[in-house]
């Protein structure tokens, strides 16, 4: 028994696929500490950027001395 196959409006694979190779074209000359500046300034410039800060405050730790 064969399943029905079901027809997708959106195709996540794909989707994130296509996102992969557009960072790809971006980045694949930089060198590491150009790639690791890249993706510093993606996390904090981008929809999730408000979260991360938050979370790093609340995971700093501090020093006593």
């Amino acid at each position: 028994m064969n399943p029905t196959p079901i027809e997708k409006e959106f195709d996540c694979l794909a989707y994130k696929r296509e996102a992969q190779l557009k960072i790809y074209e971006k980045i694949k000359d930089m060198t590491a500490a150009e790639q690791a500046t890249y993706f510093q300034q993606a996390v904090e410039s981008g929809p999730f950027a408000e979260l991360w800060k938050s979370f790093r405050q609340s995971t700093k730790v501090t020093s006593h001395s």
